[in-house]
């Protein structure tokens, strides 16, 4: 259960315009149709932003390893070495596992996701996937819940901690939780989930550079020393040709999201290091 803890109420207008994205009934239903879509035809289901958003992450770490911002030695001996918020089908922590460069244990990664079934469809994926990448872990776990946010870090916290549009869903519910924005509570548990020294990697299309920035440097809950490193500008696809084929109103759905909350055809990559 969650804290019943008393906070101060943010104001509603820091909220992005309602929509069934920030619901968890919506990506239950989503992860249901993927789950039985992998069942009957082997489809591993969506990349949420598509590949170059997934190529954009694995090469900035793969990067950060090569040029010593990662202490890749450190890191592979590390039971909290990768954490994927909102993992969805898993598709980043393979490509991950998958990278010659990044020669993390599986089962030193962890994907969480706060829909059981997609935890259960990364499951299936990944034994089906073989090469030891069954052994990548994955939970359901709500990250608005600080008790489940205060297991999740132990003692350590994490070294990398990834999200791939996890936030952008959160901030479509305006639905307080004790108090506060369900989008803030997000903020809070990524600033408790990532160790001094650790990376933050983020996709977002639905904030700019500069307000991702804001929200995790600004504010009681906000850490004033995250380093921006480095961050890119992807073009906008809602989601690849192929899946648009077979599932085209998931693609305007999502495609929808896109444009009537934040009107830009970019999405905005960002890294940040806890000093």
């Amino acid at each position: 259960m969650a804290s019943n803890t008393e906070e101060a109420p943010i104001r509603l207008s820091d909220a992005l315009p309602e929509s069934k994205l920030g619901t968890k009934a919506h990506w239950d239903e989503v992860y249901e149709r993927e789950l039985n879509n992998w069942k009957d035809h082997g489809d591993e289901g969506e990349v949420w932003f598509g590949e170059e958003a997934v190529d954009r992450m694995v090469s900035y770490l793969e990067q950060a390893i090569e040029d010593g911002t990662i202490d890749l030695e450190t890191v592979s001996s590390d039971e909290h070495a990768i954490l994927d918020l909102g993992m969805g089908n898993g598709h980043l922590l393979f490509a991950l596992h998958e990278s010659s460069d990044v020669e993390v244990p599986p089962t030193s990664m962890l994907g969480i996701d706060y829909s059981p079934a997609s935890v259960s469809l990364a499951k299936r994926i990944g034994k089906e996937k073989g090469e030891e990448a069954e052994e990548v872990r994955f939970e359901q776990a709500d990250l608005l819940d600080d008790d489940v946010v205060e297991r999740l870090a132990g003692a350590n916290r994490w070294a990398i901690v990834c999200d791939k549009g996890t936030m952008d869903a959160i901030a479509l519910s305006s639905q307080l939780i004790r108090g506060r924005l369900p989008v803030d509570l997000y903020t809070r548990a990524v600033a408790k989930l990532t160790r001094p020294g650790g990376i933050f990697l983020i996709t977002s299309c639905n904030f700019t550079k500069d307000e991702l920035i804001r929200r995790f440097t600004e504010g009681d809950d906000r850490r004033p020393n995250w380093v921006i490193h480095d961050y890119y500008l992807l073009q906008a696809q809602a989601m690849n040709q192929k899946r648009a084929r077979k599932s085209p109103n998931l693609a305007m759905e999502h495609h929808a999201a896109v444009e009537s909350h934040r009107m830009t055809p970019y999405f905005v990559n960002m890294a940040s290091e806890v000093a």
